[in-house]
């Protein structure tokens, strides 16, 4: 669940929302985007590609695949609870 309203990223794979720095410090949620060898200045680089803060819309996912958020969006139930957007660029 995002930190706070300001510097909000959204995964251009799963559309997880963030802010830019639970990015860099968790990485996605869902998806592998670097793992605990890469380096700080990596992580920002590789933030920045496969997120984007140009995003519309949020829901939030509590009960992953069981919840009516999971079948409208349809969110895998594989992903992890938290906010997502409804659509990004």
């Amino acid at each position: 669940i995002p930190e706070s309203t300001k510097n909000l990223r959204a995964c251009l794979r799963c559309h997880i929302i963030k802010t830019h720095e639970q990015f860099i410090q968790e990485g996605c949620s869902n998806c592998v985007f670097f793992d605990a060898e890469t380096n700080a200045r990596e992580r920002e680089v590789i933030v920045d590609k496969y997120t984007t803060a140009s995003f519309k819309g949020v829901v939030a996912m509590i009960t992953p695949g069981n919840g009516w958020v999971s079948r409208w969006q349809e969110i895998p139930g594989k992903y992890q609870p938290g906010a997502y957007a409804l659509s990004v660029r």
